[in-house]
């Protein structure tokens, strides 16, 4: 614990036991730390209250040039009787750190355009439709990019910049992909995307991957042919944090419910995944989301790690 604020600490990770042909792969891991006031709990014990108002950091996110990074801020708020995040930056020798949004009801899953010059997040307000909203680096004015009635959530830059794809939250009713050009505001559907979510566009714009209603298929779409097929078959939760790798060739993902928590891959044209490596020695914080897992352009991972302190409390009642 430190007496200022220091909310992100970056650093490395060494993977003991990786596979042959990733000996030499580098993780990065984001750690969570406890963001209280020190000073004024070494003059008394850590209260119950003080647990539930410990801020946690979540969703961090790599900028293109990777100088920057993005990340969430969940917070007590007393008065709404929720938790609360925000979106914040810092520099990854973990200077320079600012606030960028400041919503009542708070925001989250940031994501980079592909110039770093704007951000796309989900604005989540409680009883309303979630938004997509696009908001500058140095942060200022934020932009919702549809007013509509449903839950919109997982926005994916185009490779140019120029559009937007999105999904919606998998309990609204008639989901489906959209992409919307960020300019004009002007929004078509993906070709038999009604009952797909969780899309992920590759690198090069050619391929759209997404997860089926039942959680347990990976969809692939083919700009090229305009179809969709059946990529890969799983248990429903076994494909967590799906994330294409910078040459669109694979797409990688947080497996947590087959044998062993482990990253996989599976190859364009193949529907064999393989093990990429274990996770092992990292103790991941669950975050609101799950246990949240990214892959940086130049192939390095990042992971959330819980670094702070679980305790038990008591709690008295008198009845009368």
């Amino acid at each position: 614990m430190r007496g200022r604020d220091e909310f992100v600490k970056v650093g490395s990770l060494s993977l003991e036991k990786p596979m042959k042909a990733f000996r030499k792969s580098f993780v990065v891991v984001v750690c969570l730390l406890t963001m209280s006031s020190v000073t004024a709990q070494e003059k008394r014990g850590r209260t119950f209250v003080d647990a539930l108002e410990q801020q946690t950091v979540g969703d961090p996110q790599l900028s293109p040039d990777g100088r920057q990074i993005l990340f969430t801020i969940d917070k007590a708020d007393w008065k709404q009787n929720r938790r609360v995040g925000h979106i914040y930056r810092i520099n990854t020798d973990g200077t320079g750190q600012v606030q960028l949004t400041f919503g009542d009801r708070g925001e989250g899953s940031p994501r980079w355009s592909p110039d770093g010059k704007q951000i796309a997040y989900v604005s989540m307000q409680p009883g309303k439709p979630w938004k997509i909203v696009i908001i500058s680096r140095q942060g200022g004015n934020p932009e919702t990019v549809l007013e509509e009635d449903r839950s919109k959530i997982d926005a994916n830059w185009s490779p140019d910049g120029t559009q937007i794809m999105f999904g919606y939250l998998h309990a609204e009713s008639g989901i489906n992909i959209r992409v919307l050009n960020v300019k004009s505001h002007e929004g078509t559907n993906v070709p038999g995307s009604e009952g797909l979510f969780s899309p992920r566009w590759s690198p090069d714009g050619r391929y759209i991957a997404a997860l089926s209603p039942d959680f347990t298929k990976v969809m692939l779409f083919d700009y090229r042919t305009q179809k969709w097929s059946n990529w890969l078959t799983e248990p429903a939760g076994a494909v967590s944090y799906p994330v294409w790798s910078a040459d669109s060739k694979y797409l990688y993902f947080d497996d947590l419910v087959t044998d062993e928590e482990s990253i996989r891959r599976v190859k364009v044209g193949e529907s064999r995944t393989e093990h990429v490596f274990k996770l092992e020695g990292i103790e991941r914080y669950p975050g609101p989301f799950g246990l949240w897992s990214g892959r940086a352009a130049d192939g390095s991972w990042m992971f959330i790690q819980d670094r702070s302190t679980q305790e038990v409390y008591q709690l008295s009642v008198v009845l009368p």
